[in-house]
């Protein structure tokens, strides 16, 4: 384990995260990408990756995303601060997807 994941585990495993953590679930409810209730083991989703902000529990820096969401959202995140124009090719495979599969 390296020492980025030390500090993020230590941060994860604070009481002061885990107030933070279900107080954001009090008050959000909901999946912020799906709109479905987030389910026990959602994720915190940090907006801000620079280790030196990890700690740093500014409400606004944060989105509540379910574990399917998290993952979507990190691996577009790579694809989209090189090419932005990724989300419009989503959009069309699946405006294509639903188009051919509406029942």
């Amino acid at each position: 384990m390296n020492d980025n994941q030390k500090l993020k585990r230590r941060v994860r495993e604070s009481k002061r995260w885990k107030e933070f953590r279900s107080e954001l679930k009090k008050e959000r409810k909901y999946d912020e990408l799906t709109g479905s209730k987030l389910l026990t083991r959602f994720q915190v989703h940090h907006c801000d990756l620079d280790i030196n902000n990890y700690a740093d529990l500014d409400e606004s820096k944060f989105v509540c995303l379910n574990m399917k969401s998290h993952d979507c959202v990190h691996f577009l995140y790579e694809y989209y601060k090189k090419d932005r124009e990724i989300i419009d090719r989503l959009k069309a495979i699946l405006d294509k997807m639903v188009e051919l599969n509406v029942d």
